[in-house]
């Protein structure tokens, strides 16, 4: 299916389509609001703890990505489309960028990109993570497995398992994502003793010192004109935290950014972008932490000719397949990409 659609997106690109449609689509309302996310901009090296993969876009062609929208389409965020959830109109052929995590990219790699082009983007921030300075759950374990010589990794918290060491870190990340109440720091020291591998406050110190913004920094993204928001506190996956937890992350979360930037926060990214249905817990915890907008991920383009949950409007999610030519297609016809 991936190639299929790649050379489906070419075709269009290499005929002219992708900028037709756009313009073609630039004479009437919106159809369509599209929320891009990505989380980190960089060049891949397989020398990196984290993985070849850990960069959804390049410089270059997050640079294309940009190009394209500010030539063919609108800039939009929070604040617009709330207002389109109000009745207002949206800009022709509206696009929202936005970025989760608070990695550095987004002001050394990525602010400058927005700029040259008259773009804007939001960023949605962990506030914990800013705070204690610790590493993400996820690039820990990547850390973990790429360490640990051994072939197999045996645990047995939260259950016993036997995990080969090329397949333990996505076993574990998919623990964390979907398992209920998981005590995360347990599990993330149970998993350093039986992969026989430390990570040092001092390490890890210097780890997040070369990859995640301090709040200058974001204080910097805010002062550029972008638009910050919420990404609760921990990145916990909304869905697996009991009622008190999930309240935590929410509410104390917005109050921190308010604190911190001097203005209101009024829209959330869930972690990991998982929808949330009709669960009235979540949806609850959202009001009373006093959330107005919601966004999921990897859930496809917003449709704009009918009503938008606002708890739950889609995103759909970049990753280094999105050269300039699939981009501008996916742009022009998102049922193209990947959601």
């Amino acid at each position: 299916m991936t190639g299929k659609r790649q050379r489906v997106a070419q075709l269009f690109d290499r005929v002219g389509f992708s900028r037709a449609l756009m313009a073609l689509r630039g004479m009437a309302p919106p159809i369509w609001l599209t929320v891009i996310t990505y989380h980190r901009v960089g060049e891949a090296k397989a020398s990196d703890e984290l993985g070849e993969e850990v960069f959804d876009s390049t410089p270059q062609f997050f640079e294309e990505h940009v190009e394209f929208i500010a030539r063919h389409g609108s800039f939009v965020d929070t604040a617009e489309v709330i207002a389109h959830l109000g009745g207002a109109p949206l800009p022709k052929n509206p696009v929202m960028i936005t970025f989760d995590d608070g990695y550095r990219e987004c002001i050394d790699v990525v602010l400058p990109i927005l700029k040259r082009h008259g773009g804007k983007a939001t960023f949605f921030i962990t506030t914990d993570h800013m705070n204690e300075r610790r590493m993400f759950w996820w690039d820990r374990i990547a850390v973990i497995f790429r360490r640990s010589a051994l072939d197999t990794i045996a645990i047995d918290f939260p259950r016993k398992l036997e995990l080969a060491r090329d397949e333990a870190a996505q076993a574990c990340l998919e623990i964390v994502k979907q398992e209920r109440e998981l005590d995360l720091p347990r599990f993330l020291a149970h998993l350093e003793e039986r992969a026989q591998v430390t990570i040092s406050e001092e390490e890890e110190a210097r780890f997040v010192e070369q990859v995640l913004m301090t709040w200058e920094e974001v204080l910097a993204l805010r002062d550029a004109g972008m638009d910050i928001q919420s990404h609760t506190c921990s990145h916990r996956v909304v869905q697996t935290l009991a009622p008190d937890m999930l309240e935590r992350e929410l509410g104390e979360s917005r109050r921190v950014l308010e604190e911190r930037l001097e203005q209101p926060v009024r829209a959330l990214a869930y972690p990991v972008g998982y929808p949330i249905g009709d669960d009235r817990v979540i949806r609850g915890a959202l009001e009373k932490a006093g959330y107005e907008i919601a966004f999921t991920n990897a859930t496809g383009p917003a449709p704009t000719y009918r009503p938008m949950d606002r708890f739950e409007i889609p995103r759909m999610a970049m990753d280094s397949l999105y050269d300039a030519p699939f981009f501008r297609s996916v742009m022009a016809l998102p049922a193209l990409g990947y959601t």
